[in-house]
């Protein structure tokens, strides 16, 4: 029997989803340490679920992929083992988009084949995981089922919020999905997109719809138009979505035959998405780089630099001589998330196991990163 939440737990559970929506990403954070303190307090189950839901849609926001993935697998595990039917879209949909920009689709399709929805079906927070499960299908190849899932959040696009499209970019996503013979409707779909993002000062949602009309744009007019998206996305906090931008930007000015500002935009692309463990993303950028005449550098991806933030504290945490158990109740995570952190922390410092972790963090360990 799951305990029902506290009216001042699901106030905050609100104002998190409605601040990571707008980007205000730091007072989300904040107040999640707030959902954090009172679950851990009740021992609640239910609040534990919705603080790694929300924690892996801010962690998507900021471009922190494998921290997304360890906080949307938690939250899958606990929605699915206690039945917690309204959180499941968003759970499944963010652990289906860390998969996503990993490069890992069978896996995403399986998450999205395997979700328990339940009662969720057919409801608005369902619109999430169709757009997410829409992104792997495009992905895949599988484009009919994709416009499908993406027309299902067409319908819906009156709907309270579903205007927003800094809550979820439905028609840019609809727009590169739709064949050329309806150029037209993905041309209108990305200037309502852009209009909305416009109105409602949102520089993610601005530069995801200028990105999205660039791409289906030509010539100077893709390079005007992808120019602005990167200009827009400076300042959002996104680096996930301004390394897409620098990555399509950079591949235009390639095909333009300016490869010199080409090589520098796809740098910066490139050390981005490696910076937010994209794997797919910094695999488009490299290759791009390559076509473009660079020899781009190896991106960071072992030693203490290459740590995210939640796996150094994870591995100092192990260093310390504490055990997944302790480190599960101390921050208030699954001790399967602490396997798979510690699991990626091995990989990248190149050590066997937790014996090694105090000599291979070195100074690292002195002191504990910010969250």
């Amino acid at each position: 029997m799951i305990e029902s939440e506290s009216a001042e737990a699901i106030e905050i559970s609100w104002a998190v989803r409605a601040l990571t929506f707008i980007d205000e990403l730091d007072r989300a954070d904040c107040l999640i340490d707030d959902m954090v303190t009172d679950s851990r307090r009740r021992g609640s189950v239910m609040g534990y679920a919705t603080t790694s839901t929300w924690r892996a849609a801010i962690a998507l926001r900021r471009g922190l992929i494998p921290s997304a993935e360890v906080d949307a697998r938690a939250a899958v595990e606990l929605t699915t083992a206690h039945g917690l039917h309204f959180l499941s879209p968003y759970a499944h949909g963010f652990l289906g988009e860390a998969l996503i920009e990993q490069g890992e689709l069978d896996r995403a399709a399986e998450v999205f084949e395997l979700a328990e929805l339940g009662p969720m079906r057919g409801t608005r927070p369902e619109l999430r995981f169709l757009h997410a499960r829409a992104r792997a299908r495009f992905a895949r190849g599988e484009t009919a089922a994709a416009i499908a899932d993406l027309r299902s959040c067409e319908a819906s696009q009156d709907g309270p919020g579903f205007r927003n499209p800094n809550k979820l970019a439905w028609r840019s996503t609809l727009a590169l999905a739709l064949p050329v013979n309806l150029r037209e409707e993905a041309m209108s779909l990305v200037d309502v997109e852009l209009d909305l993002g416009r109105k409602i000062g949102q520089p993610r949602a601005i530069g995801i719809a200028l990105r999205t009309r660039g791409l289906l744009c030509k010539g100077e007019q893709q390079v005007l138009l992808l120019t602005q998206a990167v200009a827009a996305l400076e300042a959002c906090p996104s680096r996930l979505e301004q390394a897409r931008a620098l990555t399509e930007l950079g591949s235009a000015l390639r095909r333009a035959s300016r490869r010199r500002e080409a090589q520098e935009l796809l740098r910066r692309a490139l050390d981005l998405a490696a910076g937010c463990g994209a794997r797919a993303l910094a695999a488009r950028a490299r290759e791009e780089l390559l076509t473009a005449g660079a020899r781009p550098r190896r991106e960071r991806v072992s030693g203490v630099d290459a740590l995210t933030t939640s796996e150094r504290r994870v591995a100092q945490m192990a260093a310390t001589g504490m055990t997944n158990r302790e480190i599960a109740q101390a921050l208030f995570v699954t001790m399967k998330a602490v396997a798979l952190h510690l699991t990626h922390v091995y990989e990248k410092l190149e050590i066997a196991g937790r014996s090694e972790l105090s000599v291979a963090l070195g100074d690292a360990n002195a002191s504990e990163p910010n969250r």
